[in-house]
């Protein structure tokens, strides 16, 4: 199984997620976000092609380094089975996961992806709702949902930090 990602994964983010994370920026969005912080992965045709396997084997030889591992984009959802793919591949390995997307929970609710991932940050990016007194999310109306077996038990929303 292949997916489409931005030709490099960052392998030490301190801004993906709480942590050091590995991301994996996944090309094709559907969202067209006024002041998206990503436009060029917006195009489906962006980045390369990579199997999901050899995804896998380059996060495990930083895995030591991480806290975790970040699916950003464009957006992961666009290639639904490979990031699904990719995330059972890492819970297998024990990785945290993050999953940004501009889908709200609501949307994914029946999704598998859900339950392999432990943290959803959803909800489209709202360039009139940016702010900076928000933390790992790039405006306001979207959220921060911890989950568990797929279902929140904590969430952030708003103007609240995200700090611990």
């Amino acid at each position: 199984m292949k997916a489409r990602i931005a030709e490099e994964i960052i392998h030490e983010s301190l801004v993906n997620g709480e942590g050091i994370r590995a991301t994996v920026f996944f090309a094709g969005c559907d969202k067209d976000c006024k002041g998206c912080h990503n436009k060029e992965l917006q195009n489906f045709k962006a980045g390369i092609s990579r199997e999901v396997d050899a995804i896998v084997t380059e996060i495990l030889e930083s895995k030591p380094m991480i806290d975790g591992v970040t699916l950003s984009g464009g957006d992961p959802m666009c290639q639904q089975h490979a990031a699904l793919g990719l995330c059972r591949r890492l819970k297998d390995h024990g990785i945290n996961i993050w999953l940004y997307t501009g889908r709200t929970y609501n949307e994914l609710i029946g999704n598998s992806i859900l339950s392999n991932v432990d943290v959803l940050v959803d909800g489209k990016f709202e360039e009139d709702l940016m702010s900076e007194k928000i933390k790992y999310r790039g405006s306001s109306n979207q959220n921060i949902m911890y989950l568990k077996e797929g279902i929140p038990y904590r969430i952030i929303s708003g103007e609240e930090n995200g700090y611990e």
